[in-house]
């Protein structure tokens, strides 16, 4: 993809899945400042 998310794998992946583009940034910071991280 030449969206320019290749840089963060987990990123494309939640835009693939997620209803809005933009949910994917309040989500891909939840995950980053949660502890334990995304896993």
């Amino acid at each position: 993809m030449a969206d320019g998310t290749a840089a963060d794998p987990r990123t494309v992946y939640l835009k693939d899945y997620a209803p809005f583009p933009w949910v994917v940034d309040g989500v891909d910071l939840t995950f980053a400042l949660a502890p334990g991280g995304p896993a």
